[in-house]
């Protein structure tokens, strides 16, 4: 979980389910909810809380304690809730409709109610840990055209004369540029719809989720944008918004704001920055290298290719992106654990990238972490997922294999899981993944709490690899590596 933007740490008493609900309420509003979605989640949590003060702590004389987690992207909202009472099952708390309304009996209603309210509800018992609670609410907001004007083509013949470009460091006062950049550019086909808002925009910079430059033409109009996106997770950084308006493309302006931006992003905290590049065309994979990225993983089926507006024709299935990434501190040591199956590989990626990690040898007597932890994350309009283990206690398997299954059943083209490295448990999982139809992907550098994580992935679509262009030697290499792990597990399957 990313630094929440606000932790209530409460006491389970009655009197502060008010006060909840209120801050809940105000939050949700301010970080995007519409009214009636925020209304919706204050009363998931309502529920929640309130079962917790009444049920969690029933032996104990002195109230117990729990702690409520509000934190926020530019497409959802996420509430957690920990808290630390007795052990419950709910598989035995299931709420029956018939038998609600024949006998009154409404054991189990509240998880229902809570899932009716949110998009998604997530509850996990983490033994000693305590209880994890997950809500979560995705922001869906009305478009804003009264402050896009139309695209002018005098505007444009006009601005074709300047050439020269002032690129400064964006601030909260350029979101309006930006969206409009954006739409006359674009009009409405831009895959990130938070673009088009400038109240997210600027929220986003006034919270330094965004490092971001912006290039002006003579008389202060905007002419190009581009942006790192900070991760919710860890201290990297994704080169994940690109807008240059069609006059002044090939005039060396991309160039310009891309050799800012990474300075800036070396100036800032961010130990990497990462850029994922289509594997539809070279053309943004030779951009990546020319400024010394290096690619570290290979993304099947990532998203949607109705999503890619740059297409003048039908692409014919899901768009693969590779993976380039760009150190710019001291690499962070770390301990690390390599698969056998996949030592080469990491080893030389590790090269690549100019890290030096220390490679360990796992004892033989694996020793399990106290609880397994493992965040799952879906993406319903990519249609791709993630499974991320946190930690890895004895009931390791049984937990992967669980939301596993989970998953299969959605509509989804690819499942992702990213293993730590840092784990010594990490190696005797992959095979085990492997035998479930899991494939190479690639490694993530300090990509969740600063810790290295090895991805692997799991197709679910018809997906033609010919079709995937690939320009650096490594992600020729990951490809052909991912290529004979599909076909073996299609002979196997045969």
């Amino acid at each position: 979980m990313k630094q929440p933007d606000a932790t209530l740490n409460l006491t389970s008493d009655i009197n502060v389910i008010g006060s909840v609900v209120d801050f809940t309420y105000k939050w949700s509003v301010n970080a995007g909810l519409s009214d009636e979605d925020a209304v919706r989640i204050t009363q998931a949590v309502d529920e929640l809380v309130t079962d917790i003060i009444l049920f969690a702590y029933p032996e104990q004389k002195k109230p117990g304690n729990f702690e409520v987690h509000f934190s926020s992207d530019f497409s959802s909202i996420q509430i957690i809730i920990r808290e630390y009472g007795e052990p419950f099952d709910p598989n035995r708390h299931r709420y029956n409709s018939e038998r609600a309304i024949e006998q009154g009996f409404f054991k189990g209603a509240g998880f229902e109610l809570i899932k009716f309210l949110t998009d998604e509800f997530i509850f996990e018992n983490r033994g000693a840990k305590g209880k994890y609670f997950q809500l979560i609410k995705y922001i869906v907001a009305e478009h804003e055209p009264d402050i896009l004007p139309e695209k002018s083509p005098e505007i444009e013949k006009a601005q074709l004369n300047h050439t020269e470009f002032n690129v400064a460091s964006i601030d909260a006062h350029d979101a309006e540029d930006i969206a409009k950049l954006v739409y006359r550019s674009y009009g409405y086909s831009y895959p990130k719809e938070d673009m088009y808002y400038p109240k997210r925009i600027a929220m986003a910079v006034l919270r330094k989720k965004k490092i971001g430059v912006i290039a002006r033409i003579n008389d202060g109009r905007p002419a190009g944008y581009f942006a790192v996106l900070e991760s919710t997770d860890s201290n990297v950084g994704e080169v994940g918004e690109a807008v240059v308006a069609p006059p002044y493309r090939r005039k060396g302006l991309f160039k310009k704001m891309m050799e800012m931006l990474i300075e800036n992003a070396r100036e800032s905290k961010l130990q990497g920055i990462f850029g994922k590049a289509i594997g539809i065309h070279n053309i943004s994979q030779k951009v990546n290298q020319r400024y010394g990225f290096k690619t570290t993983g290979l993304f099947l089926a990532d998203f949607p290719a109705v999503h890619l507006y740059e297409l003048m024709e039908p692409y014919p299935q899901p768009v693969s992106e590779i993976i380039d990434f760009l150190l710019l501190k001291d690499y962070k040591n770390q301990d690390i654990y390599l698969p056998d199956r996949y030592s080469e590989i990491l080893q030389d990626i590790y090269g690549e990238i100019q890290a030096k990690p220390k490679f360990q040898v796992a004892d033989k007597n694996l020793r399990y972490s106290p609880i397994t932890g493992i965040d799952m994350k879906i993406d319903y309009s990519q249609k791709n997922s993630l499974l991320l283990v946190r930690s890895a206690g004895r009931n390791i398997l049984e937990k992967i294999e669980e939301k596993f299954s989970y998953l299969k059943d959605k509509d989804l083209n690819i499942i992702y899981i990213d293993l730590p490295l840092s784990d010594p448990i990490t190696p005797t999982l992959v095979e085990t993944l492997r035998e479930m139809g899991f494939v190479f992907s690639g490694l993530m550098p300090h990509f969740h709490k600063r810790k290295d994580y090895l991805r692997m992935q799991y197709l679910r679509c018809k997906l033609d690899l010919s079709l995937i262009i690939t320009h650096s030697k490594m992600s020729k290499r990951i490809l052909s590596i991912i290529k004979k792990e599909l076909k073996n597990e299609t002979e196997n399957k045969g």
